[in-house]
């Protein structure tokens, strides 16, 4: 029961996410560091580069880390709080941005992506502090 209700959530989410322009492909990380692809029916693959799963699995896994160290150094650098633990992280290259928020990353285009909608949908339904 608990995970349908988890589920129809995570369904919600995607459904928000997909409205937002320059959004590619919605997905979750697992535990095993994978990436499953839950909404790509709003483009056509032939925009997106091969393999896009693994490099966004990759590209939570190393940053997810390496803004954990970083925060925590921030933290104790400047002696306050607030940025530590991270929460979310978007890294952007070339013409494509990951926006990532606990396990959920949203793939999107960089010239065309609403952003602030992305992260505001991510952490008003996964963040409940926000």
């Amino acid at each position: 029961m608990v995970f349908a209700i988890f589920k129809l959530r995570m369904e919600k989410i995607f459904e928000k996410l997909k409205e937002i322009s320059g959004v590619l492909v919605i997905g979750e990380f697992t535990n095993a560091g994978n990436f499953l692809v839950h909404c790509s029916d709003v483009i056509s693959y032939e925009d997106v580069p091969e393999k896009i799963d693994e490099l966004i699995a990759l590209v939570h896994v190393a940053n997810h880390f390496i803004d954990i160290m970083k925060s925590n150094r921030w933290s104790i650098y400047t002696e306050k709080e607030g940025l530590y633990p991270v929460e979310g992280f978007m890294l952007a290259g070339g013409k494509y941005v990951t926006c990532i928020v606990r396990s959920i990353g949203v793939f999107c285009e960089y010239k065309n992506a609403d952003f602030d909608s992305v992260f505001r949908i991510l952490f008003e339904n996964l963040i409940k502090e926000v």
